[in-house]
Order: structure tokens, then sequence, then C-alpha cells
């Protein structure tokens, strides 16, 4: 297990812009109904035809922390093995590309005429920048890049400040909006044909002063919203939970240990080490 860590912290510190997910940093995809949620949580809805990801690393330290209505914003996941990404990828984003609402059609994507591909704009259904086509890895990571570099020449100055301390304050300020992930789109039967190597670690998120600040963003967007119901309140050992739940049927379903596909907790806001192994049970928590 600590192998593992050491591998992801270290893809993690060295990611960069590319083309080869191993090299781009580590790929996470939030627990949601297309992947991870249901009675066989390792099987992604062929129905969907796509999983939704993102690639986080030290520059680009952003992540998909819980819907909107997530009444903690601090939703479990998996992590994604990059050479399975690379040969699932479809597309990819430099923003929040909102595949989840945009319908493929019912015959095989792979032989329509148009080279559909589950969750692309289309000549119908632009993008929200007037997109008709998805990008590739690199030029994805190379436009969220942009993005932090705008904002951060947009952000008050500071004569003393050097433009890396600039770059580091917006990457702050950025962490704590919705929506400032990318976004990957993977073939679903591609991940399912290679499971059980498709996921790497089952990770969670500890709390943080970033999950803090992701709680107080989505109550003021419901405020702004003038939304009257608000989500049941649930205790926060929830998502703690869901991670130790779905972690213990993936071990069971494909006989692995814990130390070949182990529990992780994952504190973005350690940029050097976010990866460490999960705090074991005691026996009355077990």
């Amino acid at each position: 297990g600590m192998a593992i860590v050491s591998a992801l912290n270290a893809r993690f510190r060295a990611g960069t812009v590319s083309d080869d997910p191993a090299s781009a940093g580590v790929v996470l995809h939030g627990l949601n109904p297309q992947l991870g949620k249901g009675p066989a949580p390792w099987l992604s809805s062929e129905r969907a035809a796509r999983v939704s990801c993102v690639i986080a690393n030290a520059r680009l330290p952003f992540i998909f922390h819980g819907w909107r209505r997530n009444p903690n914003q601090r939703s479990p996941g998996f992590v994604l093995r990059p050479s399975v990404v690379k040969r699932a990828l479809l597309c990819a984003y430099g923003h929040d590309g909102s595949t989840d609402g945009m319908n493929c059609p019912a015959v095989d994507w792979r032989a329509s005429p148009n080279k559909c591909t589950p969750g692309c704009p289309s000549q119908t259904n632009p993008g929200r920048d007037g997109s008709v086509v998805g990008l590739n890895l690199s030029q994805a990571m190379f436009v969220h890049e942009e993005r932090v570099a705008r904002l951060a020449t947009s952000m008050p100055s500071d004569e003393r400040a050097s433009p890396a301390a600039s770059l580091e304050r917006a990457r702050l300020v950025m962490q704590q909006q919705h929506d400032q992930y990318n976004e990957l789109v993977l073939a679903a039967d591609t991940c399912n044909s290679l499971l059980p190597g498709t996921i790497e670690a089952v990770y969670m998120l500890p709390h943080t002063t970033i999950t803090d600040a992701m709680l107080a963003t989505a109550k003021r967007a419901r405020e702004i919203r003038n939304e009257t119901v608000w989500p049941p309140p649930y205790p926060e050992e929830n998502d703690e939970r869901l991670a130790r739940l779905v972690h213990a049927q993936l071990l069971h379903r494909f006989n692995l240990t814990a130390q070949q596909l182990p529990l992780l907790e994952l504190n973005i806001s350690d940029r050097a080490a976010p990866f460490r192994l999960a705090p074991r049970l005691t026996g009355a928590e077990n």
C-alpha cells in the first residue's frame, strides 16, 4: 500500500501538460451514477456510455468535491490507472464540461457517421465556449493552466510578490470555487473491460479548510438562487462510510488485498504528498 501511495504522490508532484496520463498527474473520478454507485460500484453505466473524471497535479490541484446540493462536499472516489485512462480517453475539457447533461445517439456511437463521442459538444449543442469538438489531454491541461494564469493577473497585485507567488494565490482562490476542475471523458465499456485494473485505489476526502470553503461556496450559491429547500443534513461520516463500503466490496469481488488496492485519504491542500493510507478502524468503529 505504501508503494502505491509513494507512486501517486510522486506522479502528483511531477505532473505537467502531457497527452500521457502517467506524466500529466493523477486521474480521479468522484463517485456518481456513472461509476461507483449501485449494487456493482466497480461497473460503469453502459447506458451513460461514459465516465467523467479530472486530472490533478501540483500545478492544477483541483478536484470534484461533490454536487452543489451535497451537504458535505466530500465525495469519495476512485484513482484511475493511467494506462487504462490512455486507452479509454475520448475527449477532455479545460473546465467542467457538464457532460452529464449531454445525450448520445441511441445507436453505437463508435459507428455513427459524425463520430459522436459521449459528452462532446455537437453542432446542435455546442460547448459553453462555442466549441463543437472535444480537446485532447494536453490541450485541455493547457487551457486549464491558462485559466489559473488569467485569475492570477486579475487579482489585486502586490508589487513585492513574485509571479510564482501570484500563481499560488490564484490556485488557493480557485480551489474554493465550484467547477474549478477540468473534465476528462472516458469510454465506459473500455473501463469495464479492463477491471479490476481500471481502479488503482479508492480515496476519501478528510475534513480540511478546503472542504469548509467548498461548503461555504455551496451555501452562497443556494442563497443567490433563493433556494428555500436545502439538502437534509446527514452525518459527515457518511461519505467515509461509503468509501469504506465500496472499497470492501471491490476487495471481495476481485479477491484483492488492501495492499494491492488501498483505501487512501486525499488532502488536496497538501501539494507535496496529498495521498496517505486511510486510518484503520478501531474495533468499536468497525
